[in-house]
Order: C-alpha cells, then sequence, then structure tokens
C-alpha cells in the first residue's frame, strides 16, 4: 500500500507554548508600559491584532495581568523597534 502524503503548513511554524519571534516582541513592549495602541502603531498591525498576541503571550506565560509580563519577559532583549514608540517625524 502507499501512504498518503499530507501538505505541509505553509508560512507558519507551530510554537506550542513558547513564545514566537512576534509574541517575544510584543511582551517585550508590554513589559516596557507599552499600550496596545503604541505596540500596534510601532509594529504596523491593528490594535485587535496586538490584543490577541497580547492574550496569547498572557495564557502562554501563565499570568493573568500585563503587570505580571516584567517579571517574566526581559525588557532588555535586542529588538530593531526602539524603545519610545513609534515616531512621527
Amino acid at each position: 500500500g502507499t501512504g498518503v502524503v499530507t501538505p505541509s503548513r505553509r508560512g507558519r511554524r507551530g510554537y506550542g507554548d513558547a513564545l514566537s519571534p512576534r509574541e517575544r516582541e510584543v511582551a517585550r513592549l508590554v513589559s516596557l508600559g507599552h499600550t496596545n495602541r503604541e505596540i500596534a502603531d510601532v509594529l504596523f498591525l491593528s490594535p485587535r491584532t496586538i490584543e490577541q498576541h497580547v492574550a496569547k503571550v498572557l495564557r502562554k506565560l501563565g499570568v493573568s495581568s500585563r503587570a505580571d509580563v516584567p517579571a517574566e519577559v526581559p525588557a532588555e532583549a535586542p529588538a530593531d523597534v526602539p524603545a519610545g514608540g513609534a515616531s512621527n517625524t
């Protein structure tokens, strides 16, 4: 008998309980005290998308509040996004 070949998932890799690179970036910005709107502006995403990322971050870290994120994610993690948020220059 021949085996069935299933198509591989395209584009996205499953991270399980680990934070994806995007979730790590959102967590870093949350830990720096940024609002969802500020994070959305910096990452060029919608506030709703950021809400979903924040919810996943909280779930994966096992915390119930944004205030608990700094204890779980070091704010000094290197990233391409400036800590001050988006500029309008």
